[in-house]
C-alpha cells in the first residue's frame, strides 16, 4: 500500500475547497468508484461533481479523518463530518474503505455512515425518523 499516496489524498480531502477540487486527477484514478448512503458514482468527475455538491449545500464543511487503518490495497478511515445542514449546525461519524491501484490514485472510496441522521434536523421528518427510531428501539430490546 502506498501510504504517501493516501496521506495526500486524505490531506486534500480533510482541506477540500472549491478551488482545490480541481486537483482531483492528482488523488484519483479515471474510473475511481465513490459510493455513500446517497451516491454511487463512477469517473473522476462524477466524485467531483458528488463533491462540488457537498461544498454548495453543507456550510462551514468539516472532514476530519480521524484513525487510519492500513489495508494491503488501501485503508479503513474513521471520520467525523460537520457542517451547517437544515436544522442547524450537526456532525456526525462514519467509516470510510479507500482502494488505491498499483500507480497510488484512489480506485475506490466507499463510505458507511447512518444518512438517518442528515435528516434528524429537518422539522416535520426529523420528528418523524425520532419517533421511528423510539418505536424500533423499544421493541429490540427484551430481557
Amino acid at each position: 500500500m502506498n501510504r504517501a499516496a493516501l496521506d495526500r489524498y486524505l490531506d486534500w480531502l480533510q482541506a477540500l475547497d472549491a478551488a482545490s477540487l480541481g486537483e482531483i486527477s492528482r488523488h484519483c484514478a479515471e474510473g475511481v468508484r465513490f459510493c455513500d448512503p446517497f451516491h454511487d458514482v463512477v469517473g473522476s468527475d462524477a466524485y467531483a461533481h458528488v463533491l462540488a455538491q457537498a461544498l454548495r449545500d453543507v456550510k462551514d464543511l468539516e472532514f476530519r479523518v480521524e484513525q487510519v487503518a492500513e489495508t494491503a490495497d488501501g485503508a479503513l478511515l474513521a471520520w467525523t463530518f460537520a457542517g451547517a445542514l437544515p436544522g442547524g449546525r450537526r456532525a456526525f461519524r462514519g467509516m470510510s474503505v479507500v482502494r488505491l491501484d498499483a500507480a497510488g490514485l484512489v480506485c475506490e472510496h466507499r463510505d458507511y455512515w447512518d444518512s438517518v441522521e442528515v435528516f434528524e434536523g429537518v422539522p416535520l421528518i426529523g420528528r418523524l425518523l425520532g419517533w421511528a427510531k423510539r418505536r424500533v428501539a423499544a421493541r429490540s430490546w427484551r430481557p
